[in-house]
């Protein structure tokens, strides 16, 4: 059963990967070229690093918001479900009580 803290957790991921995807690589890029010098190949790695890393996350994250929505959706169809059953079987119920 999902709670309503992966609910909240689901949420704040979102919001982490709507924030990584804006400004993540973005800002560490800009903040690489605003230093003016002449990216070593080694800077250049390590910009390429923290993009795949920014992106690895979004992946990620993704990933874990997808599997929380599943429960979720699984978790109403369950309660639809054990709905149903319990509406039938209080019918058939008063039906036994009232001798249908």
């Amino acid at each position: 059963m999902i709670s309503i803290t992966k609910i909240k957790f689901r949420d704040e991921l979102t919001d982490l990967v709507v924030r990584l995807k804006k400004t993540g690589g973005k800002l560490f890029n800009e903040m690489v070229k605003a230093k003016g010098a002449k990216l070593s190949s080694n800077n250049q790695e390590t910009i390429r690093n923290f993009n795949q890393a920014n992106d690895y996350l979004i992946h990620k994250f993704g990933e874990v918001i997808a599997q929380i929505n599943q429960l979720n959706i699984e978790r109403i169809e369950g309660d639809k479900l054990q709905g149903e059953i319990m509406s039938k079987t209080a019918f058939y119920f008063n039906c036994w009580l009232s001798r249908c």
